[in-house]
């Protein structure tokens, strides 16, 4: 269950964003915490969609091979919302 803390933490990275993009130019920031963070945020669009389908189309979009990186990268960032 998120605490508090983790859920003002996320909302804070959301909203500083142009900047950790600013930082990723940079080198000092890994780019994938932006496409992580992007990635939760399109699987939880569609709720509507059962869930293999949103794993399956984000890996095709995201260009993963296998569907398991997707769920690992949706069950982590779910601990942090």
């Amino acid at each position: 269950m998120p605490t508090r803390k983790m859920v003002m933490l996320y909302t804070e990275l959301k909203e500083k964003e142009s900047e950790i993009k600013e930082l990723t130019k940079l080198g000092v920031v890994s780019s994938k915490w932006l496409s992580y963070i992007q990635i939760y945020e399109d699987f939880h669009k569609n709720p509507e969609i059962k869930k293999i389908e949103r794993y399956n189309e984000l890996c095709t979009k995201y260009g993963f091979k296998d569907v398991s990186n997707i769920r690992k990268i949706i069950r982590k960032l779910k601990q942090y919302r």
